[in-house]
């Protein structure tokens, strides 16, 4: 198996040493790493992989959540040395941003609303209030409860608004999600609940890791034998609806107990946190 990885020398914030971490962990699985640039804008893709031979051989990407066509200019390079990866980029998308997904997985998690304009904004607030509001890859939970969560329409056209400038895609929508508790018993620095999640990777439904989602030490983190098996069998449920191979589920439970997916993502470029580095390689290596 080739990875391709965008690790960098200067580990200087968390998605950067994640990726370290797991690339670190590749290569002590011995597994053929190839390093490459965070963008092709200096250089095509395949002056990127000039120096790597022909092989035979399935690839897996590890960096950055991909802009513009840069995943779709990777795989084609790939191929022309041999190595198929294991997301197409049409998979990819799928799993990546939200407004295609939602369809598939609507029955198993949070009521949604797909906001690509102003005019959507009253639709979507029918939700009820109180509403979360996220772009189509990521939220803005980091900044804390205020740039969340809405609690009227003023507050929920402003965020809407955000999202429209600075989401990662040219789509420029917004996702607006009806409320929900998640059990928890800490908050982050900026009061954003932590809620008990975990992180669910597999590959063609077969679990390649499982972990809690927050990087902090949570009593909530450990799973009983029963509970672990209720998440393996919703990601699993997940994983067939979305038939794609490689794919991570994030599942939450709410105040209430139950188990409720709150969104799905590309392994290739989400965080793994707890999950076992190096159990996922060795497991992925079995498999593909």
């Amino acid at each position: 198996m080739v990875v391709f990885s965008q690790q960098q020398p200067d580990e200087h914030n968390t998605a950067a040493r994640s990726i370290a971490e797991v690339t670190r962990a590749a290569l002590l699985q011995g597994l053929r790493i190839v390093h490459i640039p965070i963008d092709f804008e200096e250089a095509p893709a395949e002056d990127a992989l000039w120096f790597m031979p022909h092989v035979d051989d399935v690839g897996i990407f590890i960096g950055y959540i991909p802009h513009g066509e840069y995943y779709e200019q990777l795989d084609t390079a790939a191929k022309a040395k041999g190595v198929r990866l294991l997301n197409t980029p049409e998979q990819s998308r799928l799993v990546t941003e939200f407004d295609r997904y939602y369809p598939i997985i609507e029955s198993f998690t949070i009521p949604s609303s797909i906001v690509r304009k102003e005019e959507d904004i009253a639709t979507a607030a029918k939700l009820g209030f109180p509403l979360f509001v996220k772009g189509l890859v990521k939220s803005r939970k980091e900044d804390g409860i205020k740039a969340c969560f809405a609690d009227n329409l003023g507050e929920l056209t402003a965020l809407c608004k955000v999202c429209f400038a600075r989401e990662y895609t040219a789509r420029n929508v917004a996702v607006v999600r009806k409320a929900v508790k998640f059990k928890h018993t800490q908050k982050s620095a900026k009061g954003f609940p932590i809620g008990r999640e975990y992180r669910v990777i597999l590959l063609n439904e077969e679990i390649l890791g499982l972990g809690y989602y927050w990087d902090v030490d949570d009593p909530l983190a450990e799973l009983l034998k029963e509970e672990e098996m209720a998440v393996i069998s919703l990601a699993r449920k997940v994983a067939r609806a979305v038939n794609v191979p490689l794919l991570c589920v994030d599942i939450g439970q709410l105040e209430n107990g139950q188990w409720i997916v709150v969104e799905i993502g590309d392994p290739q470029f989400s965080g793994m946190t707890h999950v076992n580095r190096l159990a996922f390689w060795s497991k992925l290596s079995s498999l593909v």
